[in-house]
């Protein structure tokens, strides 16, 4: 595969990010920072795409311009030094956009792809099958699919539909064209210079509007098309990216408040103790004194209901922690179900049930902080996972699962690891699950939390007990789908004319588009979109629509809650999930491990399972 140029358009996305970053977000020093906040957030989810091999921030000599606000013209000074914490070589120049465009071009040319980022509609100019643009402030990366849809013409012709159109005060547009005027003149003619030629044979608004502004179009058209063939400031093996150091990169982010992005280097703790013996275990649990403790525990895929516990963590939160593998709870019994000790942790459930699944049981819980933060921030810190709630609370970031056991296939069980490298981690999370009771207690409503945790309890009798389910009655179901499948099937390619695969979006796709004719709502990158949503939208246009929406419900249903749902059946007869009180933030009670993936939009009002299989 290619390597990755990414090149930003820093102060376009200053300018514009701030406008949709609201202004109370200040540094520690409280000045603004809402702007270089949006370019964080967008150079960040860029390089979620792809980590590039290059990376260059174009910065314009001319900022702050006059009329700039006040609180953004003070953020300018602090850009350059923001970029290059983040790793970017910064160049400074008086043409931003069209610099930028250029480093684009010369990457391509040297074989690269390129995402650009920046909030310029110009920039859709530059897309093709190997660059992007990437619009930070609608999180929409944009392929030459994506343009067409937004602008109504391809990125060939999206300089010439905003000379007609305009954007901003910058580029203000022809008077009396608006953005479908432009998209059918440049259909039938595919420039404006082309327009303009035949400007006699064009009647109606348009062609007036035209003719007008004959002596406007070579400045629009100048206004926007990028040039480029700009001089590169700096060439391009001098823009290789590395990551930089997460202790560098973190004091700029403490500095700013961007906590969302501190970066984890690894984790230190100043003390752990491996329990290897049960007489390890009560000399450990007698050092940690009267609390309130933390509990983490480390339990195997997929949840502490059905996968075993790998050991448990626990540490009062001064940079230590105790690390009792699996082979030892036991000897934890007693104290954990002393209820003169505080106990605390993060999802404390989870601990729990997997205590209780080994006969054990915990008392004296006086604390979870994943409920508190629900209490604190509820939309904020969603979903209140502790990598989150620990960002925001201790301005620490704790190292990533995955980081640890591997991802994909080299993902490993707890049990393979070192014991030091699972006590370790696990030691971090309690070390911090105590940190951020400390952070968060003080302003509890003692009330609400005490709710929390009655809830919890609750929630750990559902999870354990699970509900029944009839597996005869799941098969019974799956045979009386069969022969209504079997009829809608019939009847769908009675209506094609043709036998063809249902399941094939492609085939479908050709009956539907090309075959019928019938309207095309939405794309994909390939063509023609063939998702349940387009179709509802084109429900009333033919029979054959309605009678795959049906099919489509039937076989989720079936593949959903029947295949899906007996395959999950406990040997009891019951299923079992698990339960969360602390992840919506209305409060309701979400689920997990099962829990149906799909959501059918309008299911209740137009495609109840009556209709669907009746």
């Amino acid at each position: 595969m290619p390597d990755r140029t990414l090149v930003v358009s820093a102060t376009n996305l200053l300018a514009r990010g701030f406008l949709v970053v609201p202004t109370d977000r200040v540094s520690e020093a409280g000045e603004p920072v809402n702007g270089l906040f949006a370019v964080t957030r967008g150079i960040a989810k860029a390089m979620t795409f792809k980590q590039p091999a290059r990376a260059v921030a174009i910065v314009d000599t001319g900022a702050p311009r006059p009329g700039w606000p006040p609180i953004l013209a003070q953020q300018v000074p602090r850009l350059v030094p923001l970029l290059r914490a983040l790793g970017l070589a910064v160049v400074e120049v008086p043409d931003e956009l069209d610099v930028a465009a250029s480093y684009a071009t010369a990457a391509l040319a040297a074989g690269d792809d390129v995402v650009v980022v920046g909030i310029d509609k110009r920039f859709a100019q530059l897309v093709g099958d190997r660059a992007w643009w990437y619009d930070a402030n609608k999180d929409a990366r944009y392929t030459t699919e994506m343009v067409t849809k937004r602008f109504g013409v391809p990125p060939a012709q999206a300089a010439d539909w905003l000379a007609l159109v305009g954007d901003d005060d910058q580029m203000p547009g022809l008077a009396g064209i608006g953005a479908k005027g432009a998209t059918t003149l440049l259909a039938t003619y595919g420039s404006v210079d082309a327009a303009l030629a035949n400007v006699d044979a064009i009647g109606g608004r348009t062609g007036k509007a035209l003719a007008a502004a004959r002596d406007q179009i070579a400045a629009e058209l100048a206004r926007g098309r990028l040039v480029r063939d700009r001089p590169l400031p700096l060439p391009l093996d001098q823009l290789a990216y590395q990551p930089p150091p997460a202790a560098q990169i973190n004091e700029t982010f403490r500095e700013l408040r961007f906590v969302e992005y501190l970066a984890s280097d690894g984790g230190n703790l100043a003390e752990l103790v491996v329990c290897e013996t049960d007489g390890d275990v009560e000399a450990a649990v007698a050092k940690l004194g009267a609390g309130p403790i933390a509990i983490q525990i480390l339990h195997e895929d997929p949840t502490p209901i059905h996968g075993n516990l790998a050991g448990v963590a626990l540490s009062t939160g001064d940079g230590g922690a105790v690390y009792v593998p699996s082979a030892r709870t036991p000897a934890l019994a007693s104290w954990l179900a002393d209820p003169a000790i505080p106990k605390i942790g993060h999802d404390i459930k989870m601990a729990v049930v997997a205590f209780r699944r080994r006969g054990i049981e915990i008392a004296g819980i006086t604390g979870d902080t994943m409920c508190a933060s629900h209490l604190a921030q509820p939309s904020n810190w969603a979903p209140h996972d502790l990598t989150i709630v620990a960002k925001h609370v201790l301005g620490r970031a704790l190292p990533d699962v995955d980081s640890v056991r591997g991802v994909g296939r080299l993902r490993k069980p707890w049990s393979e690891l070192p014991v030091e490298r699972a006590g370790h981690y696990a030691g971090l999370l309690a070390d911090a699950a105590a940190g951020c009771w400390r952070g968060l207690e003080p302003t509890l409503d003692r009330a609400l939390h005490g709710e929390y945790l009655d809830l919890s309890a609750t929630l750990v009798r559902m999870e354990l007990t699970g509900i029944g389910v009839d597996a005869g009655e799941l098969g019974r179901a799956e045979e009386a789908f069969a022969p209504i499948e079997a009829e809608l099937e019939r009847d769908i390619t009675a209506l094609a004319g043709h036998p063809f695969n249902l399941n094939s979006s492609k085939q479908l796709g050709e009956v539907l588009f090309a075959e019928l004719q019938l309207p095309i709502v939405s794309h994909t990158k390939t063509g023609w979109s063939t998702a349940t949503e387009a179709l509802e939208r084109i429900d009333h246009a033919h029979p054959i629509v309605g009678l795959v929406i049906r099919w489509r419900l039937l076989r989720r249903l079936r593949d959903s809650w029947i295949t899906a749902l007996r395959a999950l059946i406990d040997p009891d007869g019951r299923v079992r999930s698990s339960f969360h009180p602390a992840r919506s933030f209305s409060g309701r009670i979400v689920n997990s491990n099962p829990v149906a993936r799909r959501r059918w939009r309008g299911f209740a009002a137009r495609s109840s399972l009556d209709r669907a299989i009746c």
